[in-house]
């Protein structure tokens, strides 16, 4: 996506806007579509903050730009990102690569847990046991940490 990266080519109204706008179009419950603006505005509430979902409409098309330092705070908490997100461009690129990373390894461990639906009690155990032989092989412990 050009401009993520907040080059000096890109203006920085448009860095934000692509910043927030890739945070609705990824960050959001598995199986289920983004949240809505209203969604965010009573996360930030929750969080003792205060946004209106007009206002966060209208800096996620452009039409208000250069949000307050506290206002990027509240929408990069809302989505349990870092507060530097939108200002740093290390700190979103560092972001978006783990965020990426997490979910490559979340879609893995979904598929494994929908194969598994449906296995008998022994089926099931033979399972944990091959995973605990692979913990093993690879130096692991039986159990995370």
């Amino acid at each position: 996506m050009s401009g993520l990266s907040g080059r000096a080519s890109v203006d920085e109204g448009d860095v934000f806007r692509e910043r927030l706008n890739w945070l609705f179009e990824h960050v959001h419950p598995p199986r289920r579509g983004v949240y809505s603006n209203k969604e965010v505005a009573a996360r930030i509430a929750g969080f003792g903050g205060s946004l209106s979902d007009s206002y966060i409409s209208l800096l996620r098309t452009g039409k208000r730009v250069n949000p307050s330092t506290e206002t990027k705070v509240w929408l990069a908490r809302a989505f349990g990102f870092p507060r530097d997100f939108f200002d740093d461009d290390d700190v979103a690129t560092e972001a978006m690569s783990q965020f990426a990373a997490v979910k490559s390894k979340q879609a893995g461990i979904e598929s494994v847990f929908y194969r598994m639906i449906g296995l008998s009690e022994d089926g099931f155990a033979q399972v944990l046991k091959e995973v605990d032989r692979v913990r093993e092989l690879e130096g692991l412990p039986p159990e995370p940490e």
